[in-house]
């Protein structure tokens, strides 16, 4: 549009801005045409806060070492340990593709039994007793029998030590 020489008032309708944004716009486009068109230019705009040398340390920190007592660099601990707030150095860490490693939760049963009952689970998945079978068995049609942990069967099956077996009908297991 501003090529072709439309006055300013019709451009300033049709794009919607003020008349001082069109008169910037003409005077961006004659010094430069459509080479650098939307760009900021060198020196305008907010100024960097952070240091490069800030940033290269907390890369370096996250990368070869750990803070002392963890396992792992945290936000918080990282910002204490360099001197900037936790969001920057979220924000390093983002712009960079740096992340700490993942922390697994396991929270622990309010069940009074759970101990026991976590020792029986573990001494059986530990040490199996030998010569054993487990049937899996439903009368439902919507059903499918489970004859191992990620394997289902059209007929029922048993389990043993030695992988799953078809069940006789007969036997019922």
């Amino acid at each position: 549009m501003l090529p072709t020489g439309l006055a300013t008032r019709p451009l300033q309708a049709a794009m919607g801005v003020s008349a001082v944004t069109v008169r910037a716009w003409r005077q961006a486009f004659e010094a430069d045409g459509l080479t650098d068109w939307g760009k900021v230019k060198p020196g305008r705009g907010r100024k960097a806060t952070i240091s490069e040398e800030k940033i290269a340390e907390i890369v370096e920190l996250t990368t070869k070492t750990t803070p002392p007592g963890h396992t792992h660099w945290s936000c918080r601990t990282m910002a204490e340990r360099v001197g900037v707030s936790p969001a920057t150095v979220q924000r390093i860490w983002s712009e960079l593709g740096l992340q700490p490693p993942p922390v697994d939760t396991f929270k622990v049963s309010n069940d009074p039994l759970f101990t026991e009952k976590l020792i029986d689970v573990v001494g059986l998945y530990l040490n199996p007793p030998r010569r054993q079978r487990c049937c899996a068995w439903t009368r439902s049609p919507r059903f499918r029998h489970w004859t191992a942990p990620g394997v289902i069967a059209d007929e029922p099956t048993t389990t043993s030590a030695t992988g799953p077996r078809p069940c006789s009908r007969r036997s019922m297991c």
